[in-house]
């Protein structure tokens, strides 16, 4: 038996649109049923030195990882990463470190529920100078750390 050409068309199209629909509502996401991120931070680091920076370690000590930190950060470039607070966790903290020619750069953020205080840190080789800038109290802190040779 041959079907006419207009009918095969016709049942493919109809065939394709049944197993699309099928997998649209199969498929669809859900709406998590937790809040998390009542507490995040973001951390900006700018390299103002004359060597790339490679990460070695990285740890989320409090939250999820929302922006993952950067592998290396160019010489005179900015690197950028953010934490926020899981379903379960009420705050958010996290350590990076950097690898350079000189030793390591420690980068460390803790913005806690139990304590309007954050507390920011960054330890560099004698090599460097590295200071942090971020706010001392509230949920979303913005961390900037400049390195300097």
């Amino acid at each position: 038996m041959t079907l006419p050409r207009f009918r095969i068309s016709g049942m493919r199209a109809m065939a394709a649109a049944a197993l699309a629909a099928g997998t649209l509502t199969a498929g669809l996401p859900t709406v998590a049923s937790a809040d998390p991120g009542d507490y995040t931070t973001k951390v900006i680091v700018k390299n103002r030195t004359g060597q790339v920076l490679v990460l070695t370690h990285s740890q989320v000590t409090d939250g999820e990882w929302i922006l993952y930190p950067p592998e290396t950060i160019a010489s005179n470039g900015i690197g950028r990463m953010s934490t926020a607070s899981g379903e379960d966790e009420g705050g958010t903290g996290g350590t990076v470190t950097y690898e350079t020619d000189y030793g390591d750069v420690v980068i460390y953020w803790n913005d806690p529920d139990t304590s309007d205080e954050n507390d920011f840190t960054c330890d560099a080789p004698d090599e460097f100078t590295c200071s942090t800038i971020g706010s001392p109290k509230g949920q979303h802190p913005v961390l900037n750390v400049d390195i300097f040779d």
